[in-house]
C-alpha cells in the first residue's frame, strides 16, 4: 500500500520518515567530524560541499514530505488511546520547522 489508510502509514510516507532520519544522522554526525579539521585544506572544504548536499537534500524531501502530508493525511490515533498519551497537534509541525545553522563562507 502506497498511500497512507484509516489504520496505518503507507510506504511512500515511511520511506520518507527513515530516509530523513537517516540523512539528518549522517549529516549531524558528518558535523561533528568536521568540527575539528584544519580550515584551510581541500578536503575540509570538500567534505563541507557534501554537508551542504545533504542538507539540501533533506530540505528537498521536507517540502516533498509536507506536499505528500497534506495530500495524503495521518491515520487517526486509536480512539481507546489515553489523552496524556496523545501527541499535541503542533508538536508534529514544529518537526518540520527548519533549524538554524551557521554558514560558513570559505575565500579562495
Amino acid at each position: 500500500m502506497l498511500r497512507n489508510s484509516k489504520s496505518g502509514y503507507g510506504l511512500i510516507a515511511i520511506l520518507f520518515h527513515w530516509s530523513m532520519a537517516l540523512l539528518m544522522f549522517g549529516v549531524f554526525g558528518l558535523g561533528l567530524y568536521m568540527h575539528e579539521l584544519p580550515q584551510f585544506e581541500e578536503r575540509t572544504f570538500a567534505l563541507y560541499q557534501l554537508h551542504k548536499s545533504f542538507g539540501f537534500t533533506i530540505l528537498a524531501l521536507v517540502v516533498l514530505r509536507l506536499m505528500w502530508r497534506f495530500a495524503n493525511p495521518a491515520p487517526r490515533l486509536p480512539g481507546a488511546m489515553p489523552l496524556w498519551k496523545r501527541p499535541p497537534r503542533t508538536a508534529r509541525m514544529r518537526c518540520f520547522m527548519p533549524s538554524c545553522s551557521r554558514s560558513r563562507f570559505r575565500a579562495g
